[in-house]
């Protein structure tokens, strides 16, 4: 999926806001989410603050004019949609929109850094890119925090930001940390980009599942489970070989382990990758056990290469293969 609306700066600067807002409102249609005139409301602040501060920065940065704006990003298999991105040479800055707030919560600072480090772990064309996360408060009289942007840091700290500070911003993030000696970042590429996590986050998340057998998350045995992921999995294999494709259905009564079945065979290091990534993509319409499986894998998984990570961070790793 890509973003809903998506122009070069100087487009998106004459572009009537309704008509944007129309363009935003059809995607959300066919991608079946409802329009509410909350968040039509939430749009038009948005567009018409945005407009503003682009306005500022080409001022101040002239070729400007040909970065990209992209709004309504959604990340692949992450659930999440962010509300603006602009594409600044080489650099991505993601920007999380509270339109009538003035407060930089905790919360929203999280949200914004988790944009971040989706991007930057699970987005193939993001890969080595600089990122840079803004918090906008759309009611803030003052921006109370532009952060300092370390050269040395793949993702900054979030800057929290009104509209004036986010052009501010963009532009001192862009002469800090973009380079003339970087190539370009292609637009239409980055926005139809594949979901690929990265390397590091796949090892670490097969670590995880190899480390915590997930058949002893039952609260009862399933004996067959072994012989049925190994059906699959035979199932799976003879399809390769004659280049042909299957379905399997399993049934069995509720509780019997038919979402861990699943999620082994997904997960299987026979039907990996040459790369030794899991080939196969784990959906499932029980919640309640996918939140469960997930939870339990996280506070299991207490180290990375030594040290000790947050429990946010090991559920993350989680949802890479769940």
């Amino acid at each position: 999926m890509t973003a809903w609306y998506m122009s070069n700066v100087a487009d998106f600067i004459e572009t009537d806001p309704a008509s944007i807002v129309g363009i935003l409102s059809s995607a959300a249609a066919q991608d079946h989410f409802d329009t509410t005139p909350e968040s039509i409301a939430a749009w038009q602040t948005t567009i018409v603050g945005l407009k503003g501060a682009a306005q500022t920065w080409t001022e101040k940065v002239p070729e400007s004019t040909n970065w990209a704006v992209m709004l309504e990003y959604m990340v692949r298999r992450r659930r999440r949609r962010i509300d603006a991105v602009v594409l600044s040479h080489d650099l991505i800055n993601l920007i999380e929109m509270k339109v009538g707030s003035d407060y930089f919560g905790r919360d929203a600072r999280w949200q914004t850094e988790q944009y971040a480090l989706d991007i930057r772990d699970f987005h193939e064309e993001s890969r080595q890119k600089r990122i840079v996360p803004f918090l906008v408060a759309a009611e803030s009289e003052d921006s109370v925090d532009l952060t300092a942007y370390a050269k040395q840091l793949q993702i900054s700290d979030v800057a929290c930001v009104n509209f004036d500070g986010l052009s501010t911003g963009l532009v001192e993030a862009y002469s800090i940390l973009s380079s003339d000696q970087s190539e370009m970042i292609d637009h239409e590429a980055w926005n139809k980009s594949s979901y690929r996590p990265t390397p590091w986050i796949v090892e670490a998340a097969q670590t995880i599942y190899v480390n915590n057998d997930v058949r002893e998350i039952q609260h009862s045995d399933s004996s067959n489970l072994d012989d049925t992921v190994n059906s699959v999995l035979e199932l799976i294999d003879d399809c390769r070989r004659r280049n042909r494709h299957g379905i399997a259905f399993i049934t069995g009564a509720p509780g019997s382990g038919k979402t861990l079945a699943g999620l082994q065979v997904v997960h299987d290091h026979r039907i990996s990758d040459k790369n030794g990534e899991a080939a196969g993509v784990f959906l499932s319409g029980n919640r309640p056990l996918v939140e469960v499986i997930r939870k339990a894998l996280a506070i299991d998984d207490r180290t990375t290469d030594g040290r000790r990570v947050t429990l946010a961070e090991r559920e993350r790793r989680t949802e890479t293969f769940i």
